[in-house]
């Protein structure tokens, strides 16, 4: 994800000052996740360690309503690939025993 993001900035803001405060923002921000989320993310365990997989539900609830109050891409119009991602949301973790099997055999 990380370097698909930057070759969104920089198709999205070919302004080199714009860009450079956009990439200020963006690890700005990534700095913020990365420092509060271990922090956040152990505060659900002083209840109970079950709360843990229920720390990212929130976050991915903010990011639905953001995304739906979003206006489409006005360079493309494109359709949103519903097979390609029911595939992908089935694919990757179901790859998982597999991988898993291929890591044990290979020792």
């Amino acid at each position: 994800m990380m370097p698909s993001s930057m070759a969104l900035i920089g198709r999205a803001y070919p302004d080199p000052v714009r860009r450079g405060r956009t990439v200020a923002l963006w690890s700005t921000s990534g700095l913020a996740a990365s420092t509060s989320g271990l922090v956040l993310g152990g505060l659900p365990a002083l209840v109970s360690w079950r709360l843990i997989f229920f720390v990212n539900v929130p976050g991915g609830l903010a990011a639905l309503a953001l995304l739906a109050r979003s206006g489409r891409s006005p360079h493309h119009s494109v359709p949103f690939d519903w097979a390609g991602q029911a595939a992908s949301v089935r694919g990757v973790p179901g790859s998982r025993p597999l991988l898993a099997r291929l890591g044990r055999d290979a020792r």
